[in-house]
């Protein structure tokens, strides 16, 4: 008898768990069965790159639903649409340097410039790159560069434009702060050191392996995303980041200036179509969207992503902050060809040192 009341018992009580779970979870059900419409596309992103708000208006003005998924590394990206093909994606943002990857493995379409109204504004310089000549496979979205960003309580008048602030441990800044990337730290350094980034011999690499355990007292930090946090809390003077983020931090810190050294690394990320895709045209009306005027104004001002047209308001939001006078002789792309098996060894052989 006591055991069939037990049973009875406990089967009321899964009941009403049942009964309570499947009440909490009917929006998640619904979400997950809801067919997609047929009106849509799926963009594959760095986070605080495309605003909520700007997707939102899209929305409105052409009935086409716009899904969001965010991706961390350009690692991730990669591995995740060589796994899938690229099936259920539209668009992808990748940096520069992937974009070979994506196109040896077949995971690309070629973008039909017919179809972009926007194409004679984007900037000449960042046009015909290295890793897609004639742009067949991308389109320049925005771009970035390896800037210092130092303390204005410290350096009571602005620095030289020049890398002698991160790397000389005589005349430098007390502290510094230094990214947390191996690749960019390493060619960072290389190129300070000799002048280039290629071919470079074992005395070389054994220079520059001495040299980043000479600069390790001074480095407060090795970080990719709280150089701003360096600089005003007094931690280090002057730390290595890149432009787009320490202008979004000027904006809220007085105390933090930014200098781009004469001889520096320009970044882009573009736009590209998976090959499975089966959306092109909604997708190019989503790209045209996105630079439109009014489009590219809300961005930078919600993530100071740097523009790559050359309209005339980008060269008045640019001008304050030293980017419009850069000269693209002494400008380059992280372009190496040293290993990642010497970068590794480099690497790992500072941070235990």
């Amino acid at each position: 008898m006591r055991y069939a009341q037990t049973i009875s018992r406990w089967a009321i009580v899964l009941v009403w768990f049942v009964i309570i779970m499947t009440f909490l979870f009917i929006p998640r059900i619904r979400q997950t069965f809801k067919p997609t419409p047929s009106k849509s596309i799926t963009l594959y992103t760095w986070t605080d790159y495309i605003s909520p708000e700007v997707v939102a208006q899209f929305e409105k003005e052409t009935g086409i639903q716009v899904y969001l998924s965010y991706f961390e590394t350009n690692e991730e990206l990669f591995a995740k649409i060589q796994y899938t093909k690229g099936e259920g994606y539209d668009l992808l943002i990748p940096s520069g340097y992937m974009i070979p990857s994506f196109i040896e493995d077949d995971l690309l379409k070629k973008i039909d410039k017919s179809k972009l109204n926007f194409w004679g504004r984007l900037q000449s310089n960042l046009i015909n790159p290295y890793f897609d000549p004639g742009n067949n496979y991308s389109i320049p979205f925005c771009s970035d560069f390896w800037c210092i960003a130092y303390d204005k309580r410290f350096y009571t008048q602005t620095p030289k434009a020049s890398w002698d602030i991160i790397f000389n441990n005589t005349t430098g800044a007390p502290k510094v702060g230094m990214t947390n990337d191996a690749r960019e730290s390493i060619l960072l350094t290389a190129k300070y050191l000799f002048g280039t980034i290629n071919d470079l011999g074992r005395t070389q690499i054994k220079e520059l392996s001495q040299f980043l355990r000479d600069q390790k007292p001074r480095v407060a930090a090795y970080t990719d995303l709280r150089a701003d946090y360096l600089i005003a809390s007094g931690t280090a003077q002057a730390a290595v980041s890149q432009t787009s983020f320490i202008i979004r931090a000027m904006w809220d810190n007085p105390e933090i200036g930014l200098i781009i050294p004469r001889k520096t690394f320009v970044l882009i990320d573009s736009l590209v179509i998976p090959k499975t895709s089966q959306k092109e045209e909604l997708v190019y009306q989503f790209i045209n969207y996105l630079y439109r005027p009014d489009v590219i104004k809300y961005h930078w001002q919600q993530y100071s992503t740097i523009p790559t047209t050359s309209d005339s308001f980008v060269k008045e939001i640019l001008s304050p902050y030293g980017i419009i006078d850069l000269n693209w002789k002494n400008i380059s792309f992280m372009r190496s060809n040293l290993s990642n098996e010497t970068i590794n060894k480099i690497w790992l052989d500072l941070k235990s040192y």
